[in-house]
């Protein structure tokens, strides 16, 4: 703690205290607000955004709702998961309240576009046949030969 303090009271010195200096570290600490792992599914998923929104020829940030619903139909149509556009919507919400923006995720455009993406399914279940004893003592015997580490 001794460290933090010294190098930030050498900080206030050189820079001044509302010197450009501390505008690197507030940045640095909004963007450490999340784990790492988080702020980098956030900036990947917001990156995709950005360039899916400038081919359409509009801003990014600020972003408008109905830019934002265009984008995720366009997941859903392309059979993206739930987990996918829920990450999305994140990374969307995430860079405007970094930049200290009105959090356009909420409009009900975009809040039923994400909870119907969570009810359509893309995948399909397929239950896998039972084994039969038969088939085990099969997969045992063949196993056995090769590994001679079963004992029965």
């Amino acid at each position: 703690m001794a460290r933090f303090r010294t190098t930030n009271i050498n900080k206030k010195r050189s820079v001044g205290f509302w010197g450009f200096g501390q505008a690197a570290e507030i940045s640095r600490y909004l963007v450490d607000s999340r784990s790492e792992g988080t702020t980098n599914n956030y900036f990947c998923s917001f990156k995709k955004f950005e360039e899916f929104i400038n081919a359409e020829g509009k801003r990014a940030l600020p972003a408008e709702p109905i830019h934002i619903a265009l984008y995720l139909t366009s997941l859903i149509d392309a059979c993206k998961s739930s987990t996918v556009i829920q990450g999305a919507l994140y990374a969307i919400k995430w860079a405007h309240k970094l930049k200290g923006l009105a959090d356009p995720t909420t409009n009900g455009f975009v809040v039923h576009l994400v909870e119907a993406a969570k009810r359509k399914s893309y995948t399909k279940t397929t239950k896998k046949d039972i084994l039969t004893n038969e088939q085990i003592v099969n997969l045992c015997d063949k196993y056995k030969k090769i590994h001679k580490t079963f004992s029965f």
